[in-house]
This record gives C-alpha cells, structure tokens and sequence, in this order.
C-alpha cells in the first residue's frame, strides 16, 4: 500500500516539477482529484487508470455528473425530460458526453473481474455512493457517514450490459438514513425492461458535527459557514 501511494504520489510530483520549470499554471483541484482516482481504482480494483499522465477527462465527466445528480434531486421540475429543452441545453449535452465517457470506459472492461463479470465490491461502491449523495442531498448538504451496508448479488453483468442504479430512501430521520439502491441491466432491444442485478441497504448516521478544521465548509442554514 506505500508504494502505491509512492508511486502515485512521485507521478503528481513530476508533472507539478514540470509545469514549475516550464512557469505553466495548474488546475490543482483537478490534479489531486486525478491522484485519488488512481490511487482508488488500483487500491479497491488493481487497474491503473493514470489519469495524472493520461488526461482522458475522467475527473471532470465525475463531477459533471455529480453535479446534474444534485440539480435533479432538488429541482422543481423534470428539466431534463423536457424534449426541446434535450436538443438546445449546452448544459444537458455537456452532462450528456460525461456519461458517453463514463459508459466507453465502463465497456472497456476495468470493473471487471478476469472472467468479465461486474466484480461485487464495484456494485457495493456504487450502492454505498449513490446512498450518500442521497443523504447529503436531503439532510441539507450536512455532514453523513455510513454506518453498513448489505448487499444480495442476484445476477451477474457481463462486458457490454447497459447497467443502471437506482436510489430510493426508505426512512430520512434527523440522526439516522435508511436507503435501499437497486443495480439492474436493461434489455438491449428495450431500455425499459430491466432486469434486477442487486440489491443493496445502506443506513447512513446524518447531520453530524462538521470538525473544527472543515469549518470554512457551507452547511444549511448557516448562511455559507458553519456554527
């Protein structure tokens, strides 16, 4: 685990010396969101990304993502339904490319296993993701951390499944978050008819106490600080 760290690390270091030396400025957010995306995907899946060496726009598709995840959740109205509104939004075609992107390298088989099955702990990593998001989302954006996660895997996803996820709240108390997130494939021929994957619960622990140094971080009601 330290070397992979080392190696990451002296990556980011040599791209940082270079861009020095040439006076270049650099997006420092990008390059360490790079850092944890390969230290993560070679950690939790032995495949190396090297999105430090090799700007596939990965980083940047995530978060575009993210981000149109959190407008939907809170939005009034099913914007991104609206036919018209598919064709002229700069906004949905940019969210649109990230997920082209994010499915391309999805195909390309890196969270797969060596027989070309959807491996377990990717699924659970998607169900416990999607299950934050939620909770941050509908506890006003304050601190969650996961308390478990289970998880039944009824049917494997091959190379080349169109596989969707799915988060539904079950409970959204004050201190404790209950989610239920469902992985399905859809039919080649019918994007509607899915077929179930796996299940998976995830209880969450919300509105804890933000530390003292992550002060400066915006929280509901606080008028951009927390108190």
């Amino acid at each position: 685990m330290f070397s992979l760290f080392g190696e990451a690390t002296d990556r980011l270091c040599k791209k940082l010396d270079a861009a020095a030396s040439d006076g270049e400025d650099v997006e420092m957010e990008s390059f360490f969101s790079r850092l944890t995306l390969d230290i993560i995907d070679k950690a939790v899946f032995n495949y190396d990304f090297d999105s430090l060496s090799v700007d596939t726009g990965i980083v940047e598709a995530i978060y575009t993502v993210l981000k149109e995840v959190e407008d939907r959740s809170t939005s009034p109205i099913p914007f991104w339904e609206i036919p018209k509104w598919k064709d002229i939004s700069q906004k949905l075609k940019k969210v649109n490319a990230a997920l082209k992107l994010g499915r391309a390298i999805f195909a390309s088989g890196s969270p797969f296993d060596p027989v070309e099955v959807l491996h377990g702990g990717v699924s659970a990593l998607i169900t416990k993701a999607l299950a934050s998001m939620g909770a941050h989302i509908a506890s006003g954006f304050n601190r969650i951390a996961g308390i478990q996660l289970t998880i039944n895997h009824l049917k494997s996803t091959v190379l080349g499944d169109f596989t969707v996820a799915k988060a539904m709240p079950i409970n959204v108390g004050k201190s404790i978050q209950v989610w239920d997130v469902h992985l399905s494939k859809c039919d080649s021929s019918n994007s509607e008819i899915k077929m179930l994957v796996a299940s998976s619960r995830v209880t969450l622990l919300c509105n804890l106490p933000v530390p003292e140094t992550l002060a400066w971080l915006p929280r509901s009601g606080s008028e951009g600080r927390v108190t």
